[in-house]
């Protein structure tokens, strides 16, 4: 177990035992589930903290510009739910933080959560990496600071680069591509 925030690593526990009088044959794989009483052999592992850079923000960003000023807490932590046997992620437990304090939202999956994870894994450069979004764009890098520099690389589901690149670079591409638009939730 990570257990790097007890809170997290609590509310996940709590979130376990609530879920698992609501799994059942017909739904656990909504749930992102390998059978219905998966819940009773997964662990806690990784805790991930989102941060997103807002819309907003986003389309006035230049080169000139510091990166790291764009990138916020989303206040959403997804903690992933391992196989005790194969180590490998099933699914994660979802939090929120409203009115500045965490709760549990449900189980389920999420996909940037799990980009990211195998991400960290390839490369070295994981051990200190963040999970950073462009919510309204729906793109979502691992970002990490390589000589005081905030450098991204793009996560997704068929990802072959793995070359971090300077977020500033970045950034100021993704923001010549936004016309309009709104933020979106997580």
């Amino acid at each position: 177990m990570y257990g790097q925030n007890n809170q997290f690593t609590e509310l996940a526990r709590e979130t376990i035992v609530k879920f698992k009088c609501a799994i059942n044959i017909n739904n656990y794989k909504f749930y992102g589930l390998s059978s219905p009483d998966a819940l009773d052999s997964l662990q806690i592992g990784e805790e991930i903290v989102h941060y997103a850079v807002p819309l907003r923000d986003l389309q006035n960003y230049n080169e000139e510009k510091d990166p790291n000023e764009l990138v916020k807490e989303m206040g959403y932590v997804t903690v992933a739910l391992m196989d005790q046997k194969t180590k490998s992620v099933e699914s994660f437990v979802l939090l929120t933080r409203k009115d500045n304090e965490y709760h549990s939202t449900g189980i389920g999956q999420a996909p940037n959560s799990r980009n990211f994870m195998e991400m960290k894994r390839k490369t070295e450069l994981g051990k200190d990496a963040r999970l950073i979004r462009v919510p309204a764009l729906n793109k979502a890098y691992l970002g990490v600071e390589i000589e005081d520099i905030l450098n991204l690389i793009p996560i997704d589901g068929d990802q072959k680069v793995t070359d971090p690149q300077p977020a500033s670079v970045i950034f100021a591409e993704l923001a010549k591509q936004i016309t309009q638009g709104e933020d979106f939730p997580h």
